[in-house]
Protein backbone atom coordinates (compact mmCIF):
# COMPACT_ATOMS: atom_id res chain seq x y z
CA UNK A 1 0.00 0.00 0.00
CA UNK A 2 0.91 3.25 -1.14
CA UNK A 3 0.37 6.27 1.36
CA UNK A 4 0.35 9.79 -0.16
CA UNK A 5 1.47 12.51 2.31
CA UNK A 6 1.88 16.21 1.06
CA UNK A 7 4.87 17.24 1.57
CA UNK A 8 3.66 20.07 3.87
CA UNK A 9 2.62 17.24 6.63
CA UNK A 10 5.61 15.44 6.31
CA UNK A 11 7.55 17.52 9.37
CA UNK A 12 4.96 19.22 11.48
CA UNK A 13 6.11 21.53 13.60
CA UNK A 14 4.50 24.01 16.12
CA UNK A 15 0.53 24.38 16.70
CA UNK A 16 -0.46 24.57 12.75
CA UNK A 17 1.35 21.11 12.72
CA UNK A 18 -0.23 19.72 16.17
CA UNK A 19 -3.57 20.89 14.61
CA UNK A 20 -3.18 18.96 11.54
CA UNK A 21 -2.59 16.04 12.87
CA UNK A 22 -5.36 16.40 15.82
CA UNK A 23 -7.46 17.37 12.95
CA UNK A 24 -6.78 14.78 11.41
CA UNK A 25 -6.67 11.75 13.60
CA UNK A 26 -10.03 12.90 14.64
CA UNK A 27 -12.11 13.07 11.40
CA UNK A 28 -10.92 9.19 11.23
CA UNK A 29 -11.73 8.25 14.87
CA UNK A 30 -15.38 9.62 14.09
CA UNK A 31 -15.94 8.33 10.49
CA UNK A 32 -17.25 5.85 8.65
CA UNK A 33 -20.77 3.83 8.38
CA UNK A 34 -22.51 3.22 11.75
CA UNK A 35 -25.96 1.66 12.86
CA UNK A 36 -28.17 1.40 15.41
CA UNK A 37 -31.66 1.40 16.82
CA UNK A 38 -33.48 4.72 16.40
CA UNK A 39 -32.69 6.44 19.54
CA UNK A 40 -30.51 4.74 21.01
CA UNK A 41 -26.71 5.72 20.97
CA UNK A 42 -24.42 4.68 18.50
CA UNK A 43 -22.21 1.53 19.91
CA UNK A 44 -19.13 3.32 18.56
CA UNK A 45 -20.21 6.95 20.28
CA UNK A 46 -20.66 4.85 23.66
CA UNK A 47 -17.05 3.38 23.23
CA UNK A 48 -15.79 6.78 22.46
CA UNK A 49 -17.21 8.56 25.31
CA UNK A 50 -15.35 6.06 28.00
CA UNK A 51 -12.50 5.65 26.10
CA UNK A 52 -12.10 9.32 25.70
CA UNK A 53 -12.64 9.85 29.51
CA UNK A 54 -10.61 7.32 30.61
CA UNK A 55 -7.71 8.89 28.44
CA UNK A 56 -8.55 12.47 29.60
CA UNK A 57 -8.09 11.66 33.46
CA UNK A 58 -4.08 10.86 32.63
CA UNK A 59 -3.45 13.84 30.43
CA UNK A 60 -2.34 17.18 32.15
CA UNK A 61 -4.10 20.13 30.20
CA UNK A 62 -1.43 21.12 28.02
CA UNK A 63 -0.41 17.84 27.21
CA UNK A 64 -0.69 17.95 23.71
CA UNK A 65 -3.10 14.91 22.60
CA UNK A 66 -5.39 16.85 25.57
CA UNK A 67 -7.50 18.56 22.94
CA UNK A 68 -7.76 15.70 20.73
CA UNK A 69 -9.21 13.52 23.35
CA UNK A 70 -11.52 16.68 24.37
CA UNK A 71 -12.54 17.01 21.43
CA UNK A 72 -13.34 13.50 20.66
CA UNK A 73 -15.43 13.51 23.95
CA UNK A 74 -17.64 16.36 22.61
CA UNK A 75 -18.43 14.68 19.58
CA UNK A 76 -19.19 11.26 21.00
CA UNK A 77 -21.20 12.92 23.69
CA UNK A 78 -23.31 14.89 20.79
CA UNK A 79 -23.61 11.85 18.96
CA UNK A 80 -25.28 10.18 21.65
CA UNK A 81 -27.45 13.24 22.86
CA UNK A 82 -28.59 13.57 19.02
CA UNK A 83 -29.83 10.11 19.69
CA UNK A 84 -31.24 10.41 22.66
CA UNK A 85 -33.52 13.49 21.16
CA UNK A 86 -34.78 11.08 18.24
CA UNK A 87 -36.25 9.05 20.50
CA UNK A 88 -38.67 12.38 21.87
CA UNK A 89 -41.47 12.74 19.99
CA UNK A 90 -41.67 15.23 17.42
CA UNK A 91 -43.13 18.36 18.32
CA UNK A 92 -43.27 22.24 16.74
CA UNK A 93 -40.92 23.18 19.61
CA UNK A 94 -38.74 20.41 18.41
CA UNK A 95 -38.99 21.12 15.37
CA UNK A 96 -37.64 24.98 15.36
CA UNK A 97 -34.80 24.28 18.05
CA UNK A 98 -33.21 20.98 15.82
CA UNK A 99 -33.89 23.90 12.66
CA UNK A 100 -31.91 26.60 15.32
CA UNK A 101 -29.33 24.13 16.12
CA UNK A 102 -28.28 22.98 12.39
CA UNK A 103 -28.26 26.58 11.35
CA UNK A 104 -25.89 27.31 14.12
CA UNK A 105 -23.88 24.86 13.17
CA UNK A 106 -24.11 26.08 9.62
CA UNK A 107 -22.66 29.35 10.47
CA UNK A 108 -19.32 28.45 13.04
Amino acid sequence: MILFVPSQWRHPSGQEGLQRITSSLHIATISGVRSTTPGEPFPEDVRLEKHASEVLNTLSRWDPAYELYAGLLRSAKSGIEWQRREKEPWTPSRKNSAIVKSERIRTD
